[in-house]
C-alpha cells in the first residue's frame, strides 16, 4: 500500500468522517476491479473442481478402474469449500468404507495455536454431516463406529461434539463401548472442551437402548466432577443431568441409580468437611469417619424441604439430597424395589445424613414395614439426636399408631422424661456467659415436651392428650419446624404474633409493635429478624396494602426496613401489582441513610449500618426495571436513575475485598453479592427499559448519561 493510501486508510481521530470527494471514489473504484478480478480467478479455478465433485457424488460408490479415490485425492483442491461441499451432499454408503480406508475421515482437525490472539484455534470436521447419515444405516454402523474409536483422543470440540452426536445416532449397543472415553473427557481439566448438555443427551439415549450400567457409570463421572464445581453453568448443567437421567435410570436399574447416588453423597459430605482443612494421607480415613457424624441440619434443613431456588442454582450437596430423595421415593412408589430394600441400603453407609433418608423414607410408607418403623422409633440413639430430629418426628407421626401398645408407652415416656438440661444449661453459660435461672430451665424442657406431644397429635392416647393441652396452655400452640416456621412469638403476657395477625393488623397497629417491641434476650428467644421474615411474606402476598404507607417505615429498627423492601421485591417476581410512588420514597430514604456528605461538603460517607438495605434497594430497582410486562411508568424514569447514580459509586465491595477474592470465584459471583455490582446490572437493564419506553412513545428523549458507571478497576471488578 502506497503512503498516500496508508494515510487514507486511518484516522488520527474521532472527528468526523471526512466528505466523499472524486479521489475516494476514484479509489473505491480501483478496489472493486481487483476485487472482480481476484473473484473470476477463484471462480475460473473452481469450477472444473465442483463439477469433477458433482460427477463423483453421482455414483454409488467409487469405481476402482476409473481411480475415481485417486481422482479425489488428486484432482480436486484440499480446503474447507471442497470437503464441506462432498461430505453435505454425499448419499450413498457406498462410498464409506472406501473412503475409511484410504484416509480421508481421520485424523480429524487438531488445534492450531494462533500467535496474535494467544490462543488455540480449532476447525470443524468436515465428514462429519456423511458420518451422521452413515450412523443410522445399519449396514455402515460397524464402520462409524470403528471411526469414532479412532477420533476420541482429539482434543478438538467440535470433533468432540460431533462424536457424541454420531455416537446418539448408533444403537445404544454400539455407543456404550465410548463410554470410557467420554468419561476421560469429563474428568479432562479442560471442561470448556465439553458440552454437558450433549452428554446428558447420550445418558439418555443409553437408557432408553437398555445399556444401564454404562448410562449409571456415565452420570456418576459427570456428577463426582460437576459436583466439584462452583461455576453456576456447570451447576445448571449438573441439575440437568440429574433431572433428566435419574427418572429414566431408576426405572431400569433402580438399585444401581441408587446406589451411585449415595456414593456421589458420601463423597460430597466428605468433601464439604474437608473445604477448609489441610489433609494429610495418614488422617484421612479419621476426617472421613468425622465427616459421616458431623451435623447435617447446617446445609440440609428439612429432607422433606421443596426447594424454593430458580433452577441451576441450588448447592450441590442439597441437589444430590433432592434427587436421592425422589428418587428412593420412585423406587417404592412404583414398586422397582421393596422398602426394606432401600433403607437396609441407606442404613449401609454409616453417615448421619443417611439415617435421616431412612427414617424419612420410613415415614412415607409405614404401613408397608411396621416393624422397621419400630425398630428406628424405639433406637434410643435416634431419638436423642437433634440432627435427625426433624425426619424422625416425621416418622413418629406418621409411624406411631403402627406401634404395639407397651411401644407406644415407652416412646411416650421418653417424652416426659425430658431433654438434657445439663446440655441445655451449658449451652446456655457459653452463649450468655451467665447460668440460667432454673424457672427458664423448666420451661425450655416443657417447650420441648410439648413440641413431642404436638407431633403426635390426635394419636396421643386420652391420659396424655390431657397432658398435652395442659402443656399448651401454659406455653401456647406448637410452633412449626424451623425448617419452614411462618409464626414467631416473644415473651410477655402469654401472647403471640403469627403471619394471620400480621396479616390482618392495620399499618398503625404494626408500626406501633415494630417501635415498641423488644426482643428479650433469652434462649431461643423471638427475634427481630423472625418478625422480618413474617413481614417480609406479608408484603410479598399483599404489596398493595404497605405500599402507599411504605414512608412510615422510616425511622423504624433496619431489620424491618429491610423486609419491607425485600417483601416489595419477591411482589415484584411474582407479578404483583402495587403503587411505586411511596415505595420509592421509603428506597430514597435508605439509600440517603447510606450516603452522606461530610460536613465540608467535599466528599461522602457510607453509613455501614445501611450497606444491606442499599443492596436490598439495588435489587428491587433491577427487578423493577427488569420487569417484563413492565411495572414503572416513564414518569418515575428520573427517580430510578437518580438512586443508581449513588448506588454504582458505592464502595461495596471494597478494592481490598476485590483483590482478596479467590481468583476462581466466577465474576457473576462477586457482581451479585455487592452493592456495586447489583447497581452495575440495574444500569444496564434501566437502558433496555429506557429504550422500551423510547420505541413505545416516539417522542421520548432516551438520552443516556452513562458516565455515572465507574470505569476504574474496583468498577469493573463488580460487573
Amino acid at each position: 500500500m502506497s503512503s498516500r493510501d496508508g494515510k487514507r486508510s486511518r484516522r488520527e481521530d474521532l472527528s468526523l468522517p471526512r466528505t466523499i470527494d472524486a479521489p475516494f471514489e476514484e479509489l473505491v473504484s480501483a478496489f472493486d476491479d481487483v476485487f472482480d478480478a481476484v473473484l473470476a480467478a477463484f471462480e475460473q479455478q473452481s469450477i472444473p473442481a465442483f463439477a469433477l465433485l458433482d460427477s463423483l457424488l453421482k455414483k454409488d460408490r467409487p469405481s476402482k478402474t476409473k481411480n475415481d479415490l485417486s481422482i479425489l485425492r488428486n484432482k480436486v483442491p484440499h480446503n474447507d469449500a471442497t470437503h464441506r461441499y462432498f461430505f453435505e451432499r454425499l448419499q450413498s454408503p457406498g462410498w464409506l468404507e472406501p473412503l475409511y480406508q484410504e484416509g480421508f475421515f481421520l485424523p480429524p482437525p487438531t488445534k492450531e495455536w494462533d500467535e496474535g490472539l494467544g490462543r488455540p484455534l480449532f476447525s470443524a470436521w468436515p465428514p462429519v454431516p456423511y458420518l451422521l447419515r452413515m450412523a443410522s444405516v445399519e449396514s455402515t454402523q460397524q464402520t462409524v463406529l470403528a471411526i469414532v474409536q479412532e477420533a476420541v483422543e482429539s482434543d478438538n470440540p467440535f470433533v468432540r461434539s460431533a462424536l457424541l452426536q454420531m455416537a446418539q445416532a448408533l444403537p445404544a449397543t454400539l455407543a456404550a463401548t465410548l463410554v470410557p472415553a467420554v468419561q476421560k473427557w469429563v474428568q479432562d481439566p479442560r471442561l470448556q472442551s465439553v458440552e454437558f448438555g450433549q452428554i446428558s443427551d447420550f445418558t439418555t439415549h443409553l437408557v432408553q437402548g437398555h445399556e444401564s450400567e454404562s448410562a449409571t457409570a456415565l452420570v456418576e463421572t459427570c456428577g463426582a466432577v460437576l459436583g466439584r464445581s462452583e461455576s453456576h453453568s456447570q451447576r445448571w448443567d449438573y441439575e440437568k443431568l440429574l433431572t433428566a437421567t435419574v427418572p429414566l435410570l431408576v426405572k431400569s436399574a433402580a438399585f444401581q441409580t441408587l446406589s451411585m447416588l449415595c456414593r456421589l453423597l458420601d463423597t460430597a459430605i466428605y468433601e464439604y468437611f474437608i473445604r477448609f482443612r489441610d489433609v494429610q494421607g495418614e488422617r484421612k480415613e479419621h476426617l472421613h469417619q468425622e465427616a459421616q457424624e458431623a451435623s447435617t441440619r447446617s446445609w440440609q434443613r428439612a429432607l422433606d424441604a421443596r426447594s424454593s431456588f430458580p433452577a441451576g442454582t441450588q448447592e450441590s450437596l442439597n441437589l444430590l439430597v433432592a434427587t436421592l430423595r425422589q428418587t428412593a421415593e420412585q423406587a417404592v412408589r412404583e414398586h422397582l424395589l421393596a422398602l426394606e430394600t432401600v433403607v437396609s441400603l441407606f442404613e449401609g453407609y454409616p453417615g448421619r445424613i443417611f439415617r435421616r433418608f431412612a427414617l424419612y423414607l420410613l415415614s412415607c410408607f409405614p404401613e408397608d414395614r411396621p416393624e422397621m418403623v419400630s425398630r428406628f422409633l424405639l433406637d434410643r440413639r435416634l431419638f436423642d439426636d437433634g440432627d435427625v430430629r426433624h425426619e424422625y418426628e416425621l416418622l413418629a407421626h406418621a409411624g406411631y399408631s403402627t406401634l404395639p401398645d407397651p411401644e407406644q408407652e415407652q416412646l411416650l415416656q421418653w417424652i416426659e422424661a425430658g431433654p438434657d438440661l445439663q446440655f441445655y444449661r451449658e449451652q446456655y453459660e457459653r452463649l450468655y456467659h451467665e447460668r440460667p435461672d432454673e424457672g427458664l430451665v423448666q420451661q425450655y424442657a416443657n417447650a420441648w415436651r410439648r413440641d413431642w406431644f404436638g407431633h403426635l397429635g390426635d394419636r396421643l392416647p386420652e391420659a396424655w392428650k390431657a397432658r398435652y393441652e395442659a402443656l399448651v396452655a401454659e406455653l401456647g400452640p406448637l410452633e412449626p419446624d424451623d425448617a419452614d416456621a411462618l409464626v414467631v412469638t416473644w415473651e410477655g403476657r402469654g401472647s403471640a404474633l403469627s403471619i394471620e395477625e400480621l396479616r390482618h393488623m392495620t399499618i398503625d397497629q404494626l408500626l406501633a409493635f415494630l417501635r415498641d417491641w423488644q426482643p428479650s434476650a433469652g434462649f431461643m428467644s423471638p427475634s427481630r429478624e423472625g418478625v422480618g421474615r413474617l413481614l417480609s411474606t406479608a408484603v410479598s402476598e399483599d404489596p398493595g396494602h404497605f405500599a402507599e404507607d411504605a414512608v412510615r417505615f422510616q425511622g423504624c429498627d433496619p431489620t424491618y426496613v429491610n423486609a419491607l423492601v425485600e417483601g416489595f421485591t419477591q411482589a415484584t417476581r411474582a407479578h404483583r401489582s402495587f403503587g411505586w410512588e411511596r415505595v420509592f420514597d421509603l428506597s430514597q430514604w435508605i439509600v440517603e441513610q447510606r450516603y452522606a456528605p461530610t460536613e465540608d461538603g467535599t466528599a461522602t460517607s457510607f453509613d455501614p449500618a445501611w450497606a444491606w438495605a442499599s443492596q436490598l434497594v439495588a435489587n428491587l430497582l433491577l427487578c423493577a426495571v427488569e420487569a417484563r410486562p413492565p411495572v414503572l411508568g416513564a414518569s418515575l424514569r428520573a427517580r430510578v436513575w437518580q438512586m443508581l447514580k449513588l448506588l454504582v459509586e458505592d464502595p461495596d465491595p471494597a478494592q481490598e475485598e476485590v483483590d482478596e477474592i479467590d481468583p476462581t470465584m466466577e465474576y457473576a459471583t462477586r457482581a451479585i453479592n455487592s452493592i456495586r455490582g447489583i447497581a452495575l446490572h440495574a444500569v444496564v437493564q434501566y437502558a433496555w427499559w429506557v429504550r422500551r419506553l423510547a420505541e413505545e412513545e416516539t417522542t421520548s428523549d432516551a438520552t443516556l448519561d452513562f458516565s455515572i458507571i465507574p470505569l476504574t478497576h474496583h468498577g469493573w471488578a463488580s460487573i
